[in-house]
This record gives C-alpha cells, structure tokens and sequence, in this order.
C-alpha cells in the first residue's frame, strides 16, 4: 500500500499555502537527513489548510518562518510532568505544585476578573499575568484550570473554532477532503496545535459515519497539543457527547510535547484519553524543540520528528 503523509496546521495566520506546505515537508526532511532516513517525496505530501477560513490575507512576511539551520534535537526522553524555569515568552515559571495523580481540585475563580487581567496583558500570559495568582494557588493548577478565559483570551482561534459550529464545519473540510482522497493510501496524520484538536474532532466523527468508515491512520502524530487542558477536554466531551477515547480509525497515536511548551502544559495524553476497541493507547514523548524563542513552533517539531520516529524502531 502506497503511504501518504496529510499534514494539518496550528492556530494563528499563517503564509500561504503553498509555502506553508513546502516548510513542512523540508523541516520534516531534514530531520530526516539527520538521520539517514529516506525523505519524504512532495507527492507523497499534503496540508490541511483552514488559516483561510480565519483570515482573509495569508501572512506573506512570516516572522518566525522556518530555519534550515535549527540545532540537532536532543533524545527522546521518557514525560516527566514538570516544567522548569526557562527564559522564553510567554514564560511558564516554576510548576511545583503538579500533583501526581494529575487531578488538582478545580479553582473557584472569578472568570470575569480573569478575562480583564488577560485583556491588560494584552493576551500574554507571562510573569505579571500569574503574580496576584500564585500565593493563593500555584501554576499548574491555575493554568489547568482557567478555563474560558484562557482559551478566550490566549488560544481565541481555539475558543472560536469550539463555540461556532458552521464555522467549525469550515475548518475541518479541508482535513476530511484529503482523508477520503487518501483512504486507500496507508496514511500518517501529522498535526500540530489547533490542528490536533480539530483532527480529534474529525477522526471521532469519521469513525461513527459508515461511509467514511473505511478510512484508518495507520499513525497519527500530535504536536505541542492543548488536548490535555481542563477547558478543552470538557468542551470536546461537550460537543461529542462520549467520553474521550483515541479515535477508533487509528492504529497508532504518538504525542510529543516540550515541557516549556505552555500550549501542552499537561502533555501527558494517556491518562485523559482512554484505549480504542483495538487497545491502541496514547503514546506521550517528552521531546526538546529547538525553534530558537518558542518551544511551540511547528518547525522546531517537525525536524525532531526523524529522530524521533527513528528512536522507537
């Protein structure tokens, strides 16, 4: 069977998308190169691309576009559910308070008061924002449960996407597109962001249509995911109306998260989202993106993915 690599983006603007496509493949390839792994052909390459549902301009200069030069990434390394100090923005400080069983009691916040100090931030969440916050409750437990406000304010592409159906409906059609293009191709499903929220939801859907039945990722591969906040667990629970579970179309789920990455601050999957029917369970990688300044991008990702996927053989 022929394989085929469907590729579907994160939140925010993006260049257009051809372009986008193209930086993928490359930061892909050439971890790849890293370490002797045959590349991936454009043909056998495509994106899922929704930023033109969000905006009506691609971002022609990308301010963070995609350098051929990052450093090599490091091993993979076994999730560790703590976050050190690091000097990057947003800056995510020291998270002493995570609990082993990763159930905090939830916080009894005023949601009102939160939403004005993010929106006097001016939607960063950095020192300033979690000072008047960590003496009564600590970091882990106010960012895991800030709910609303934190999508609202912070990931506003993902509390869009989750709170207007039609336009949700808008989004995910280019990801159903290239599944059925591809159904009989043996598929990897790469995403990243709001990309791997928005494949939850089309993955579930797809497995309970009996048309769409027939198609099956043979792996799909998470980056920097939000899948493990409070507020967007409840809301998929919400909109699905089932308990979470891997989707039962995919025969592997790898999940790969950097610890300073605040977007997958829990990014221990396996123990929000239960087995399929098959017994397929979430796969959680702790991983070093080397992006210089932000350990969410995309590219930083992608180019540890050849050594990533190359470690587990």
């Amino acid at each position: 069977m022929n394989k085929h690599y469907i590729a579907i983006h994160g939140r925010s603007n993006k260049p257009p998308a051809h372009i986008l496509e193209d930086s993928w493949l490359r930061a892909i390839n050439d971890g790849r190169k890293q370490t002797n792994q045959s590349l991936i052909n454009k043909s056998q390459f495509s994106m899922a691309y929704y930023a033109d549902v969000f905006y009506q301009q691609p971002l022609y200069f990308d301010p963070e576009p995609y350098l051929p030069s990052l450093p090599k990434p490091s091993p993979l390394e076994p999730y560790v559910p703590y976050v050190p100090s690091l000097p990057f923005l947003p800056y995510l400080p020291d998270m002493t308070d995570i609990p082993s069983n990763h159930s905090p009691i939830p916080l009894a916040v005023d949601e009102d008061h939160l939403s004005e100090m993010m929106e006097q931030n001016k939607w960063r969440l950095d020192n300033h924002f979690f000072e008047p916050l960590l003496p009564e409750f600590g970091v882990y437990r106010a960012l895991n449960y800030l709910s609303k406000p934190l999508l609202r304010y912070w990931l506003t592409d993902v509390y869009h996407y989750f709170h207007d159906p039609a336009f949700a409906l808008e989004i995910e059609k280019p990801l159903i597109r290239l599944l059925q293009q591809y159904r009989h191709h043996s598929i990897t499903l790469i995403s990243h962001s709001l990309g791997t929220v928005i494949a939850y939801n089309v993955l579930q859907k797809l497995a309970v249509q009996r048309t769409t039945q027939d198609i099956t990722i043979d792996k799909w591969i998470t980056l920097g995911s939000p899948l493990g906040l409070a507020s967007v667990k409840a809301q998929l629970k919400r909109n699905l109306q089932s308990p979470l579970a891997v989707p039962e179309n995919v025969s592997a789920w790898l999940n790969y998260s950097d610890k300073r990455d605040i977007v997958c601050i829990d990014g221990d999957l396996a123990d929000d989202f239960a087995k399929n029917n098959s017994g397929v369970s979430v796969q959680d990688f702790q991983v070093v993106n080397a992006y210089p300044g932000n350990p969410h991008k995309s590219y930083g990702y992608l180019q540890g993915l050849g050594m990533y996927l190359s470690s587990r053989k």
